[in-house]
């Protein structure tokens, strides 16, 4: 499937998985919709 081992590509899931949650944990704190639904307002109004 590529040039990278599977150590590179499970390290990288996780990584990323860890940083959507962070993100995810820090929209929650400063927001009352979610991302996608504040761009869908934003978008229709």
């Amino acid at each position: 499937m590529g040039n990278y081992s599977v150590e590179f590509s499970v390290t990288y899931a996780l990584v990323f998985s860890l940083f959507c949650i962070v993100f995810a944990v820090i929209w929650r704190k400063h927001k009352k919709s979610g991302p996608l639904e504040w761009i869908m307002r934003k978008v229709t109004d």
